[in-house]
């Protein structure tokens, strides 16, 4: 699920049928004013009631039109799940899970499920997995965005691999001015291909690589990292570039932040509003002589405000062929 995104949970509730539908909803809960119960009911659109949101810091589910509550697997009768007020001392109000098999899962990991009689949402007692406890059908629940916008594949789901794919450019005994050899790199194929899990290289010793009939150079040298950075929730984000000598940042295509030059070991932060969703992300280096190191990291609400390694994923050359 995505993070803090509004959701829309549609139900194979017609048995067989592939009936979508119907929506997960909320309805008064009989004789408790302070609870509001599951059930699912025929779509409309902009109905607050059958928008939801996840929160991945604490695994709750929030309506948006009750958006102080939250979704309590044990706060309803005969195994009814409800909205209750918000209590963060209530395990069974975190902690839901939405699985592989298209499953939503209580915090014990029995999936959600649907009473054909009175269309409430329970939880079966069966654990979830392929079939379960009602033959599956009204076990198994398919997201979308609000008003049709499609879920945002995983790097797995697109085939992408972990890291950064990165390239180097080799000057021999050339010395770089402030252009960080831009003047010579136009036309000239890298003189290596390689992946960087991060971009954390604290001295010159960090950028080495195996060069085939050949040693990676200690100075004169041009390096460029290219990978696609997952946002999962929306907001202000601030990345920072620290280089010896001169660095540069891309995302999307737009200029972030501008290092470059012939200078030591300097540091560049820069924040920015990114929307939800895989960016592009490009980092350009270059090492005259002396002290070297590269580092991209970047703080916001997936990292709980903290700076940390900015982590990549590329897409391999296979996958780019289909």
């Amino acid at each position: 699920m995505q993070p803090n995104k509004c959701i829309v949970f549609r139900s194979y509730h017609e048995q067989g049928s592939g009936n979508t539908d119907f929506v997960l909803t909320t309805v008064p809960y009989e004789g408790n004013d302070d609870l509001r119960q599951l059930a699912i009911e025929h779509y409309q659109v902009d109905d607050k009631d059958q928008q939801w949101y996840y929160d991945d810091k604490y695994g709750e589910i929030y309506n948006d039109a009750y958006p102080d509550l939250r979704v309590d697997a044990h706060g309803g009768e005969n195994r009814r799940i409800v909205l209750a007020k918000r209590d963060d001392a209530n395990h069974m109000q975190n902690g839901y899970d939405y699985t592989s098999f298209d499953q939503l899962l209580t915090p014990e990991g029995f999936p959600f499920t649907v009473d054909h009689e009175s269309n409430y949402v329970k939880y079966a007692g069966a654990f979830g997995g392929p079939g379960g406890e009602y033959g599956g059908i009204p076990q198994h629940w398919h997201i979308e965005y609000c008003k049709g916008q499609p879920l945002v594949k995983t790097w797995r789901q697109l085939g992408y691999k972990e890291g950064f794919k990165s390239q180097f450019w080799f000057f021999k005994d050339a010395k770089s001015t402030d252009d960080g050899y831009d003047s010579q790199i136009a036309g000239k194929k890298a003189d290596l291909e390689a992946t960087d899990a991060q971009i954390d290289f604290q001295a010159q010793a960090d950028f080495v690589h195996t060069v085939e009939g050949g040693q990676f150079p200690s100075a004169h040298f041009r390096s460029q990292y290219d990978g696609k950075l997952m946002i999962d929730r929306s907001g202000d984000y601030t990345f920072k570039l620290c280089s010896d000598d001169g660095s540069r940042l891309k995302i999307d295509d737009l200029d972030v932040i501008g290092n470059w030059g012939l200078h030591g070991m300097r540091c560049v932060e820069e924040i920015r509003f990114w929307a939800a969703g895989w960016h592009d992300v490009n980092v350009e280096h270059f090492q005259n002589e002396g002290g070297a190191m590269l580092s991209l990291q970047y703080k916001g609400y997936d990292t709980e405000d903290k700076f940390v390694n900015v982590q990549t994923y590329y897409e391999p050359a296979a996958a780019a062929k289909k």
